[in-house]
């Protein structure tokens, strides 16, 4: 059996390897191309992931290989002593688009937008006009939009362009996934939301981008996998700590997972359009990076899905104090912005 396994990867069109006990067995051709000849090695050594950090049958992970980022796709085979059957795809990028010129430009224009919306809305209280108030709220739900979608742009294009950076500061990871929860329930209260967050996990990281990458995965939840259960759980290794965010959503289906990474792919299902550009889970794997850490993510469809997201420990502070573990008004209004009701962007919620 392990015979016809190996002549069967042999043939395969893409870059694979067959992992088992924590060491690579087989590669072929295009995976040595790739890696060198690493047979017999430790897979996590080469690969730089521990393959065995979830018992799924099947998930999808982002890693650097000598400072080159890959997609690998693992499916686990019960029949040959627990071996892990492991695809390799390097991460194509969608072409830069969003140059500095179009940036500066789109948020001059916002912030002109939000000026303008301030000053008008208390002209259109005075009127007392139903329809006019009604459309300041569309027009600040779009600039907020806008805003989020210029901040995921913002980052994916300086990580594509080596530009990117974490201002890391010691950051209270509890505190941190407790104040976006809250801020979760009092805006979808027919959501069920299950914390698993023990106290005192810190670390030294950018909360700011904590942050969006909390939301991004949050807005997923409720935006593509249509979720009515959200469980965040936070955990700690010696080098890591790990947030992971699940749901009982709609799930991704096989034939979707595989590129769901990519840059502009719409919701979870080929072809979806609902909300966003398809930036979130391209800025969240961003975030990991400059973290030092991954982005891992398993998903059944009509079960659900689970994304994990570590930060290494290893993180330098790069400035005195402590990062803001809080959630503002407007980190909420920004990070949701796809998903929350018209209401929420309505005089009485910004104040």
């Amino acid at each position: 059996m392990e015979q016809t396994l190996i002549d069967y990867l042999a043939l395969s069109g893409e870059p694979v390897l067959w992992v088992r006990r924590g060491k690579i067995v087989f590669m072929n051709t295009l995976a040595k191309r790739i890696l060198g000849d690493c047979t017999g090695m430790p897979a996590a050594a080469r690969l730089g992931l521990d393959l065995n950090q979830t018992p799924a049958p099947s998930y999808l992970a982002d890693t650097l290989i000598d400072g080159e980022g890959f997609i690998l796709r693992v499916n686990r085979l019960k029949q040959i002593g627990e071996g892990r059957i492991v695809f390799l795809k390097r991460q194509t990028e969608a072409p830069v688009i969003l140059n500095d010129a179009f940036l500066y430009n789109l948020r001059s224009n916002l912030m002109t937008l939000g000026l303008a919306a301030d000053k008008l809305r208390p002209a259109a209280e005075a009127v007392g006009s139903a329809e006019m108030l009604a459309d300041m709220t569309a027009l600040t739900a779009s600039y907020y939009k806008l805003m989020r979608l210029s901040a995921n742009a913002s980052l994916v294009r300086d990580l594509f362009e080596h530009r990117a950076a974490a201002m890391a500061a010691e950051l209270d990871m509890s505190l941190l996934c407790h104040a976006a929860l809250d801020a979760m329930e009092d805006c979808f209260p027919e959501i069920a939301f299950v914390r698993e967050i023990p106290g005192g996990i810190r670390l030294n990281a950018d909360a700011r981008l904590v942050r969006q990458l909390l939301f991004n995965l949050l807005s997923n939840c409720v935006t593509h996998a249509r979720a009515s259960f959200i469980r965040l759980r936070l955990s700690e290794t010696e080098e890591s700590a790990i947030l992971a965010v699940g749901d009982n959503g709609c799930g991704i289906p096989a034939e979707a997972l595989s590129g769901i990474f990519e840059r502009y792919r719409f919701g979870f299902a080929a072809g979806e359009m609902s909300g966003g550009v398809g930036l979130g889970l391209s800025a969240a794997r961003a975030v990991t990076q400059l973290h030092g850490g991954t982005l891992l993510l398993e998903s059944r469809p009509d079960q659900g899905t689970e994304i994990r997201a570590s930060f290494s420990k290893k993180t330098a502070a790069d400035k005195l104090g402590t990062s803001d573990a809080l959630c503002t008004m407007r980190d909420l209004l920004l990070g949701l912005a796809d998903c929350l009701p018209l209401k929420f962007f309505e005089e009485k919620y910004l104040d």
